[in-house]
């Protein structure tokens, strides 16, 4: 139908409210590797960095009467950036809306903060569309978070980059990681903060026996070792650790098992960067990349929920919005993807390393 052929339109704020932050399930990361912006319009411009904390400016000094030194601020880089709007909608039929009203009929009084049974529908509707946005946005993410031409070379650490691969299950994983954050701070003056693991590599964390050994210490079954990605993150040198799981699956009829199932992030990956965890993003904050996003124009919300009728008024038509562009604004980062595996007399690059390659900072 088209766009033109409806009439009653309103925002649902109440179901925007409840719809922010719902996950149903799904393990979304891509607003922790990448920390949301807010660019206040569609279009905008935002810094990308380097190794400006680092530089050795000569002079500084200043002689009574003289002009105060000058630093060139196009050092830093800018960028000219656009956010895209996504959005989905669904209908919900006048029928299963007069159902769900003579339900709460039914029902008596509806508890104070309690959504009555159409509103409840309009939300998981409005849910299940909201997760659809979260999908594109994660998908943007791990090609980001994951595009190993996203990190310098030497960074790179697995088969075809700079350096050679990290076997997160051997043994010496903490002074690796203590070497690759020193040498990320080295480069970019930012030593990484957060590490984003595909599944693969958080179970060989967990099986590594250095690892295993710091965490029990003297426990025994009954005095157990309090176990946690917390504790991880703490023996790692970074102040968060973050696991990718999140999945696509194929479009089935209700109740029918998918036929397959797609992780949307590399489980044989892991990526180690700067994220400025804990500290509010802009678009001058030094990080690896960012969710840039605004509100949805004539609201005070970033996922805007609105519903509007068809003109025969037999489809109540719910619609979800959301604005947001996921950009790299420095490289302060390091990969880590496959390692060799040996199979038979030779070795090679093993066969689940096609990791995704996504742009470059503009």
């Amino acid at each position: 139908m088209a766009v033109t052929e409806i009439t009653n339109r309103q925002t649902q704020a109440v179901i925007a409210g409840h719809v922010a932050g719902v996950n149903w399930g799904q393990q979304f990361i891509a607003e922790e590797m990448f920390p949301p912006a807010n660019t206040y319009g569609e279009k905008f411009i935002y810094e990308t960095r380097g190794n400006e904390g680092l530089q050795d400016v000569s002079g500084g000094e200043r002689a009574l009467g003289a002009d105060t030194a000058h630093v060139d601020h196009t050092q830093v880089g800018t960028a000219e950036g656009a956010l895209a709007e996504y959005a989905f909608e669904t209908s919900y039929d006048y029928r299963l809306i007069n159902a769900d009203n003579v339900a709460d009929m039914l029902r008596g009084a509806t508890p104070a903060g309690t959504l009555s049974t159409a509103d409840s529908r309009r939300l998981g509707n409005a849910t299940n569309l909201d997760r659809k946005i979260m999908i594109l946005k994660e998908k943007a993410a791990a090609l980001l978070g994951f595009g190993t031409a996203n990190y310098v070379s030497s960074l790179w650490y697995g088969t075809g980059g700079g350096s050679a691969v990290v076997d997160f299950a051997a043994s010496g994983i903490i002074r690796k990681f203590a070497e690759v954050r020193y040498a990320v701070a080295q480069l970019f003056g930012q030593e990484p903060d957060l590490l984003v693991l595909g599944n693969t590599k958080y179970l060989d964390l967990w099986a590594n026996a250095e690892i295993l050994a710091r965490i029990t210490g003297g426990a025994n079954n009954t005095n157990p070792a309090k176990v946690n990605d917390e504790l991880l993150a703490g023996m790692l040198g970074v102040a968060k650790i973050v696991t990718a799981k999140a999945f696509t699956q194929p479009v089935t009829a209700a109740g029918v098992a998918p036929a397959s199932s797609t992780p949307i992030w590399t489980a044989t990956s892991a990526a180690l960067v700067y994220s400025g965890v804990g500290q509010t993003a802009d678009l001058h904050s030094p990080a690896f990349g960012k969710t840039f996003y605004m509100d949805v124009p004539e609201t005070a919300v970033r996922q805007d929920v609105r519903t509007y009728t068809s003109l025969n008024g037999k489809l109540e038509h719910i619609e979800v919005t959301e604005f947001f562009k996921i950009a790299q604004t420095m490289k302060a980062g390091a990969i880590f993807t496959t390692k060799p595996q040996t199979t038979g007399s030779g070795t090679r690059a093993d066969s689940r390393a096609r990791v995704p390659r996504g742009g470059t900072i503009p």
